[in-house]
């Protein structure tokens, strides 16, 4: 029983790397672009700055190379920037409910050694599951201090270093000409914004340099902010997918299910599929047979676009997909699959009410 216990909590106990600590991947190194793989070497943010990379370099290159470099580079940093963030809260959150696991499977291994063995064996046996158990949730909180973000704030956080990395960004662009060299030296800057140290560094300086401010809150707005941003995105992937205006919440609830999560071929085809029905079909990422066009049509602009969704958005349609997912479930296997009604967050209505916010 002892030995039971002991391979348990051992296997418990056993924490693989967390990917985080490296921050996103670079998109420049010493040698140059990072090279991508054979499957994305045409596809996607990846490949077109390969491709504008490789252009821009070539002898006797343009400016105006040099500069679709700069904004493919520019783009590829900022969506690789907020997957970081989101694979991070994910991570985290495990590691919370790891933490809380680990403590209570420390005190039940320990009382069962205590309560089944006696002498030195025993003594030895519960100070092992003692040591384990302290060492891991040491682990622990070493790994999760090294950031100034949990899961309850990373969202908070994300949102400032992508403002960092558009401001940057934004600077560049009015002050920098546009050569090669210059191009790299600049996206070497950017990328170096979203790494762990420089964003512990940023979310010290706001809170340091931060005044609390009180304003009030605009009309039609979830925090003024957030809601013009996520209506620009919706203009954007109307414009993409060639609509004749904005898209709606249902068609970019679906563009966002399709690109940026996981989704099954049946859900593909029974819940994503049917909500971009108005998209027109040379356009549509289905062809008229019901079958995922590869590459996708757009893809890249897409992406782009619903890298700028607020968090709120993000979090709003996370929660719509594993509802509609919770559904599915719920219906059993072989029932048919209905779309989702997708929504974004609704707007608050002033009535007099004031925000307090740091700036």
């Amino acid at each position: 029983m002892r030995s039971a216990v002991l391979v348990s909590i051992s296997s418990l106990l056993a924490l693989t790397g967390c990917s985080t600590l490296d921050g996103p991947p670079p998109v420049l190194r010493a040698t140059g672009p990072v090279s991508p793989s054979a499957s994305v070497a045409n596809k996607g943010l990846i490949g077109r700055f390969a491709a504008s990379a490789g252009a821009a370099a070539a002898p006797g290159a343009s400016p105006t190379a040099a500069t679709a470099m700069l904004e493919d580079g520019f783009t590829l940093v900022y969506a690789h920037c907020n997957d970081f963030f989101l694979h991070a809260g994910r991570e985290q959150s495990r590691l919370l409910v790891l933490k809380d696991a680990t403590a209570a499977a420390g005190t039940l291994a320990a009382g069962i050694i205590a309560l089944s063995t006696g002498g030195t064996g025993g003594k030895t046996a519960l100070g092992i599951v003692t040591l384990g158990t302290s060492a891991t949730l040491s682990g622990i909180d070493i790994y999760t201090q090294q950031y100034l973000f949990g899961a309850e704030n990373v969202d908070a956080v994300r949102e400032l270093t992508l403002n960092a990395l558009s401001a940057h960004g934004t600077t560049v662009r009015t002050t920098s000409p546009a050569t090669y060299n210059a191009v790299v030296a600049h996206l070497f800057d950017n990328q170096a914004i979203c790494t762990p140290r420089r964003i512990a560094m940023l979310a010290r300086e706001a809170i340091q340099n931060g005044k609390v401010v009180a304003s009030p809150i605009s009309p039609g707005s979830m925090n003024g902010r957030n809601a013009a941003a996520d209506d620009a995105v919706l203009d954007e992937v109307g414009r993409v997918l060639g609509l004749s205006g904005k898209a709606d919440a249902n068609t970019t609830g679906a563009i966002f299910w399709l690109l940026e999560r996981r989704s099954t071929a049946a859900e593909r085809a029974g819940m994503i599929r049917p909500l971009l029905a108005n998209v027109p079909d040379a356009s549509n990422p289905f062809d008229p047979a019901g079958k995922l066009r590869d590459p996708i049509p757009g893809e890249s602009g897409l992406t782009t676009a619903l890298a700028k969704l607020s968090a709120d958005a993000v979090r709003a349609l996370d929660e719509q997909i594993a509802e509609s997912r919770r559904s599915a479930s719920v219906a059993g296997a072989g029932a048919p699959l209905p779309p989702p009604t997708f929504t974004l967050p609704q707007a608050i209505q002033a009535n007099g009410r004031v925000n307090v916010s740091v700036q």
